[in-house]
């Protein structure tokens, strides 16, 4: 989806021409002021070129049209943003198959609390960062069992958990993790897990 950002530079352009023109029209002003303190003193009778309401009508009808320009500006900007969200049938996302690897991870935690032998297939799990099938994902629950603590801390790792350095420890936390109970590791021997 190619974006094309706002152009800025014409909505500041406006804004600094219309703060120069108020600047000079702020020193008609102060000379407006003081030509007028002076004629009310005495000192000089000088009409003022421009009367001050004169003056004040010119401010108005440029900060109107300053106004305007900035509004048109940011009229242009909006057209644009909208045009850049319209959507063809290349960017509009596949929602079926997005689902956030927490929701696949859930689904999988649930089936694999219903497990209770060591041939039993575990439900796989998403990378944490990526939200794609962990690749070497343990198939049952004995290769859980068979896996070394390298392995470990990479399944860990991909399931966004921090790594161990005991290898008992970190086949409990993936148990925790994997939302396994009591498992039977060997015939006639139970594990307590953690639901």
């Amino acid at each position: 989806m190619s974006s094309q950002p706002p152009n800025w530079d014409d909505v500041e352009q406006a804004i600094k021409e219309l703060r120069n023109d108020l600047r000079a029209k702020a020193a008609t002003l102060d000379d407006l002021t003081v030509q007028v303190k002076k004629g009310r003193d005495g000192a000089e009778t000088v009409e003022p070129e421009q009367s001050p309401i004169d003056c004040m009508d010119q401010i108005a009808k440029l900060l109107n049209q300053r106004m305007d320009r900035i509004d048109q500006g940011l009229t242009e900007i909006h057209t644009k943003m909208l045009a850049t969200r319209v959507f063809t049938p290349t960017n509009i996302p596949d929602t079926r198959l997005t689902f956030p690897y927490s929701e696949f991870n859930n689904v999988a935690r649930v089936q694999n609390s219903h497990l209770d032998h060591h041939r039993d297939v575990l439900a796989s799990f998403h990378n944490a960062v990526t939200n794609e099938p962990i690749a070497d994902f343990p198939c049952i629950v004995e290769d859980l069992y068979a896996m070394d603590l390298a392995a470990i801390n990479s399944l860990l790792h991909e399931l966004g958990e921090s790594p161990t350095t005991n290898l008992p420890d970190g086949q409990e936390k993936v148990r925790k993790f994997l939302g396994m109970k009591h498992i039977t590791v060997w015939p006639n021997m139970r594990v307590q897990g953690f639901s």
